[in-house]
């Protein structure tokens, strides 16, 4: 799933753990610079999916994450996870 948003974000590169409002410690992967697009692969599948199209897409910052338990994410510090908390983590990720 890719969905788009405006960003006022500067256009350097990252990645690395950010934590959200609910405790998770989730990875987010960034590069380029524009309106930011947030790829969430589900399914349990890692960040690192999303490499080939990374490297393809051009004027979006192209962001990347795993969810929380996936990859380089840190598991939930509570067994809490639902759709809802899913949507919650997504919209910290990209404010």
């Amino acid at each position: 799933m890719l969905c788009g948003c405006g960003s006022a974000h500067e256009p350097r590169a990252f990645a690395r753990k950010l934590e959200t409002p609910s405790g998770a410690r989730l990875w987010l992967q960034c590069s380029g610079s524009g309106p930011v697009a947030l790829a969430d692969a589900g399914l349990a599948i890692p960040a690192r999916s999303w490499a080939a199209v990374r490297k393809r897409v051009r004027h979006v910052r192209f962001c990347a994450f795993d969810r929380a338990g996936v990859g380089r994410s840190d598991t939930r510090p509570c067994l809490c996870g639902s759709l809802q908390r899913d949507v919650e983590d997504e919209h910290a990720l990209v404010t």
